[in-house]
């Protein structure tokens, strides 16, 4: 049976976790500011906020405050700490503690669907499309994933089009005539007819 570690065991954890959790922080920071980041400090930033104003209170931004003096206590605040410094949006290259993404990841991966799909998604919007239930529950009802990435980049084009176009609104249309063309490609057509009859909107489609 492994050993219980001390509380100086976990404070010399806490220290050297801190210091890098809160270097990431600073770079998070930092990167939101260029124009192709936006929404950089929605994701693990965002939670991280949100531990470190419980644990330290509001108005404070950094992990690396005073330890909790029990050792619960400085266990669960370490478990928010590893949960931020494996979250794939604390930082652009992949880490050592991360799952093997990274907004550069996100990237790669937006520039490759764009050019294979003809559409033009950010990384933002693919990262919280296809993490997200709503991609699960699309998945698991549409087995046709090309088909899906193209109704993905003609719900965009929907939303540009009109910002304020929503699921319900589309519904009704297509009820109100059924062979409606949402796309000329009858196959993504009938994806994204199937895909907003699961719930799917173009005004909430690609937000975390």
């Amino acid at each position: 049976m492994a050993k219980k570690p001390s509380y100086d065991d976990l404070l010399k954890e806490y220290k050297l976790l801190t210091m890098r959790a809160d270097k990431r922080l600073q770079r998070l920071e930092k990167y939101a500011k260029r124009p192709d980041m936006a929404g950089l400090l929605k994701g693990a930033y965002a939670r991280a906020m949100e531990d470190i104003s419980y644990w330290s209170g509001h108005g404070h931004k950094r992990f690396g405050t005073k330890a909790p003096k029990s050792i619960t206590a400085l266990q669960a605040k370490l478990n928010d700490i590893k949960e931020f410094l494996r979250s794939d949006t604390s930082t652009l290259m992949p880490g050592k503690e991360t799952q093997g993404y990274a907004i550069s990841s996100y990237k790669k991966a937006a520039k490759t669907f764009n050019a294979r799909y003809g559409s033009d998604l950010t990384w933002q919007e693919i990262k919280n499309f296809y993490g997200s239930k709503k991609a699960a529950k699309v998945a698991a009802s549409i087995k046709a994933s090309k088909g899906v990435a193209r109704a993905l980049g003609k719900f965009k084009e929907l939303r540009r089009k009109d910002p304020k176009l929503s699921g319900a609104e589309l519904k009704r249309r297509i009820a109100a005539d059924p062979n409606i063309k949402l796309d000329d490609d009858a196959v993504t057509n009938d994806i994204m007819k199937r895909m907003i009859k699961m719930g799917i909107s173009p005004r909430t489609l690609f937000k975390g």
